[in-house]
């Protein structure tokens, strides 16, 4: 006969299917982000190395780490070196493989090549982010310093001064003209610029300072949670949501993965929308050093959908109970509309919380989260000591009254009591009508004995003993 078997066919690179017998090429599904398939006919895919990374889907190789930048293994995409760090070098594995950046120089973010600071600006020590520039008084007209020189006597240097200029005009004026004794005719400067007195003219403030009034000598630095990028500024801007700024930048930095921050923030520290920070108490210098450490994925069923959620605040939705304020484990409640959550998450500042006092914090997040009427492990117990929990009724209902039970066993009782009492006058009224009534009573007892009566009395007043006590003690409802 013929062969009716076909030949298996591999999965194209760039896919992969760990199912047999499949039938087409539906089961071969692409390799995600992060990871490829070099060859055909593979079952799995095969994670990105260290200093690689794939972002896209169906890929057959991975791509190498760009200069600035480092790709743990198994990377979708390529995170830069931070701000304060460089690396020119390919295929780094990790944020460590960055170098710092070195003195007299900058680094931002995802940088190649440390940018010197130019002349009237300095960056002392290493890792920064930005150069400042000269104070007043000091000068420097060299590029890469890491430190400015006082001004000389008989001259002056404002802020950020490449050079010592003479003296004239006063501080904070600038000469327009000059007068018929030949001396200039000085000015005051406008909001948005310095004059730094003698000869030289208006000079606007440089990104990262501002004047908010006229005669000033020197700009203000902006403060830290503020930065200004334009030049000629009167004032600074508030740090964007998701950044920080420390003193005198002239841009926001973007907080480190997976942190974020509210406005006008001078450090990150705490965690974005999706995630909880597991330690409320933790410094904030420690949570932006080590941020994936202290900030951690929402646990399932809990809601994380407020920036600055903590362990003790994670939302609870209806439906479901937490034992305390201290643990991630949600329990889906059997009486789901017993169960009402913690109710609406809202953004907290952690370091309001903390102000606040542990005992406040941990009695605001740990709620009960019960409706009204109930209490305990999720929901299941009555608050009224009349009541009991029961699971067939979803709900709590009234105890039995006890009077009520002794009724119905009466009534057991007496009703058994009386089938007996006529059984037992059948047998000896039968017993006198002689011997036809003797064998009849005869026959009567022997049922008697093999029926079983008194056993079968015994078990029936144990029984309803009890399914009385199901219940009250155990929450178990017979059906009527």
């Amino acid at each position: 006969g013929s062969d009716s078997s076909a030949a298996c066919e591999s999965c194209p690179a760039g896919t992969a299917s760990a199912t047999q017998g499949a039938k087409n090429s539906d089961k071969c599904a692409p390799c995600r982000p992060g990871t490829v398939a070099a060859t055909a006919g593979l079952s799995e895919c095969a994670s990105c190395g260290g200093g690689t990374y794939q972002n896209d889907t169906g890929a057959t190789n991975c791509r190498d780490c760009e200069p600035g930048h480092f790709c743990a293994e198994g990377a979708s995409a390529a995170l830069p070196c931070e701000a304060g760090s460089y690396s020119n070098k390919t295929n780094l594995d990790s944020a460590g493989g960055c170098e710092d950046c070195p003195e007299g120089h900058a680094c931002t973010t995802g940088i190649v090549t440390p940018v010197a600071c130019r002349a009237g600006t300095f960056a002392f020590g290493s890792r920064n982010a930005v150069c400042k520039p000269c104070r007043a008084g000091t000068y420097r007209n060299a590029i890469g310093a890491d430190r400015c020189l006082p001004c000389g006597r008989g001259s002056f240097c404002p802020i950020g001064a490449s050079l010592e200029l003479p003296a004239a005009c006063e501080l904070g004026t600038y000469p327009n003209a000059t007068d018929s004794d030949g001396l200039p005719d000085c000015l005051p400067c406008t909001s948005g610029s310095f004059c730094p007195g003698g000869a030289a003219p208006p000079t606007r403030c440089a990104p990262g300072t501002f004047a908010s009034s006229a005669k000033q000598s020197v700009c203000k630095i902006c403060a830290a949670g503020t930065y200004q990028h334009e030049m000629g500024a009167t004032r600074c801007r508030d740090c964007d949501g998701g950044h920080y700024c420390t003193e005198g930048v002239s841009a926001p930095l973007p907080c480190p993965h997976p942190l974020g921050s509210g406005r006008g923030s001078v450090t990150c520290s705490v965690c974005k929308r999706d995630y909880y920070l597991l330690d409320s108490s933790a410094e904030p210098a420690d949570i932006f050093e080590n941020p994936t450490r202290h900030c951690k994925r929402c646990p399932p069923d809990a809601d994380c959908s407020a920036r600055g959620t903590t362990l003790e605040t994670l939302g609870v939705p209806p439906g479901f109970w937490r034992a305390s304020n201290l643990t991630t484990e949600l329990h889906k409640c059997v009486a789901s509309d017993h169960c009402s959550g913690s109710g609406p998450v809202a953004e907290v500042s952690r370091l309001r919380l903390a102000a606040s006092g542990s005992d406040d914090r941990i009695d605001a997040a740990a709620r009960e989260g019960c409706n009204a009427g109930h209490t305990g492990p999720r929901c299941e117990w009555c608050k009224s000591q009349s009541g009991y929990f029961d699971r067939a009724q979803r709900g709590c209902v009234d105890c039995p009254v006890a009077s009520m039970r002794l009724f119905n066993l009466a009534g057991v009782v007496l009703a058994v009591a009386a089938t007996g009492a006529l059984f037992y006058l059948a047998i000896t009224r039968v017993a006198i009508f002689g011997r036809a009534g003797a064998r009849t009573a005869h026959r009567l007892t022997h049922i008697e004995v093999r029926v079983g009566f008194q056993p079968k009395l015994k078990v029936l007043i144990s029984f309803y003993q009890i399914a009385g006590t199901l219940g009250p003690v155990y929450g178990v409802r017979l059906h009527e």
